[in-house]
């Protein structure tokens, strides 16, 4: 598990000591919904995290729930389960990775003047930034880079 996440990092592995918690993590996930499935075909998982996973285990599940969404297996963060229930339809409707973005219009002022302004041609009212714990499947976002 471990070996696959560095090779889906790559070069963005910026905490390779973190890989072993987050791989156990990913492992305990994987067997928990296999001895709880019972008869259904699709799961969806509607987890606990902030602030609670980094102070008790000193990581945050964003990465495992990000390649769990790429499994088909939805993920929301903060038990919500509306949230679980809406990506669990999307993925059916869609047969591919779900994620929610809260969408708002906060991109901040200097953000938009050093990453944004002259190099494309939007205003700051034209931007937004879309947030939701970092369950967005990581071949999900190369469609967006």
């Amino acid at each position: 598990m471990v070996k696959d996440m560095e090779a889906e990092l790559g070069k963005g592995n910026m905490k390779p000591e973190i890989l072993p918690k987050l791989a156990q993590y990913e492992l305990t996930l994987l067997d928990w919904i296999e001895a709880h499935r019972g008869y259904r075909k699709y799961v969806a998982i509607a987890g606990k995290c902030w602030p609670a996973f980094q102070t008790q285990f000193g990581f945050v599940p964003c990465y495992v729930n990000s390649r769990l969404a790429g499994r088909g297996i939805p993920v929301s963060c903060e038990v919500d389960i509306y949230g679980a229930l809406s990506e669990f339809i999307g993925t059916c409707i869609s047969q591919d990775a779900v994620t929610l973005l809260d969408i708002n219009n906060s991109v901040p002022a200097d953000m938009y003047e050093e990453e944004i302004k002259g190099k494309f041609d939007y205003t700051h009212k034209d931007t937004f930034m879309g947030f939701h714990c970092g369950n967005t499947c990581s071949r999900s976002l190369r469609h967006v880079l």
